[in-house]
């Protein structure tokens, strides 16, 4: 394997792990309610009573890209989501972590608006990083692909199911059906500038995202 080939894999590894990471940070924001101090105990207790609902999506995950030799990997960045001190995720850290998802360039204060316009705002993040972590399982088939792993079969309904199953019953009506979602994910996908730049580059020639591509 090329040196440019392994930093490839190495970036769509930490896609991986980051995205997994952030799909059940935001899950867990949903689940919290306001308060003056800070939310430890409340995303604490969402991660224990979830914890085999979050091994079902990291396992649904890493199946679909290949990569389930990643699963240690995995849960102990997940672990690190448990807060280790008293106060850690007070408002100024999670601000900053909603404006990491969300790529805003500068500090904003999500909780200023009250918390039904806090929690939509974390659905919103949720829709884009499930999006982002779809990107991150179907690059990291297709690096499999490449390295000569069979070509699979794979569903990425099971990464959405198992991400909704997280979700609070009374914010799931706010997210697409799973049928929309798969299709709108892979059209997303298809049509991304990353996607298209690797169809030109290859010609349409035998690759690992064309034979992905022709799953679709």
């Amino acid at each position: 394997m090329s040196t440019t080939d392994s930093r490839s894999l190495d970036n769509t590894r930490k896609d991986l792990i980051g995205g997994v990471t952030a799909v059940v940070f935001l899950v867990a924001l949903l689940d919290t309610v306001h308060s003056d101090g800070a939310l430890d105990r409340e995303i604490s207790a969402f991660l224990s009573r979830n914890s085999q609902a979050i091994e079902k999506l990291v396992g649904a995950v890493l199946s679909a890209a290949l990569a389930t030799d990643m699963t240690n990997e995995v849960a102990g960045t997940l672990s690190e989501l448990v807060p280790r001190q008293p106060g850690y995720y007070d408002r100024t850290t999670i601000n900053a972590l909603l404006c990491l998802y969300a790529g805003e360039k500068q500090l904003k204060d999500f909780f200023r608006a009250g918390e039904p316009e806090f929690h939509a705002t974390c659905r919103g993040i949720l829709r884009k990083k499930l999006l982002g972590l779809v990107t991150a399982v179907l690059w990291s088939r297709v690096d499999a692909y490449e390295r000569g792993s069979a070509v699979a079969q794979f569903d990425l309904a099971t990464i959405y199911l198992a991400s909704l199953a997280l979700v609070p019953v009374h914010h799931r009506g706010d997210f697409e059906s799973c049928e929309d979602w798969v299709v709108n994910a892979k059209n997303h996908w298809r049509a991304s500038d990353a996607t298209q730049r690797g169809l030109a580059l290859t010609g349409g020639s035998d690759s690992g995202l064309t034979r992905l591509l022709s799953q679709f």
